[in-house]
């Protein structure tokens, strides 16, 4: 999941001004069903791209396999980041 904020300040190479966020989160491991290969691998392949445009490390939230209490902690992060 990608989120824009909008913000004043300097254009970007995609010609749009703001604030970019990014919720990423990859899993890999399952209960219930078979588990996948590759999820945290992309979250970290998606995670390099995105700074290629115009997201800063510090916006681009991620959680690998996460865990309840994990993955709605970092929601809170993410409310932080858009000021929500």
């Amino acid at each position: 999941v990608v989120s824009y904020v909008s913000t004043f300040g300097q254009q970007d190479k995609l010609g749009t001004s703001g604030k970019y966020v990014a919720f990423l989160v990859g899993a890999n491991d399952y209960e219930e069903f078979d588990n996948l290969k590759y999820p945290i691998q992309d979250v970290g392949l998606l995670k390099e791209t995105l700074k290629d445009y115009s997201f800063k490390s510090e916006n681009i939230i991620t959680v690998e396999n996460p865990t309840d209490d994990d993955f709605f902690g970092k929601i809170n992060d993410l409310k932080k980041k858009v000021n929500i």
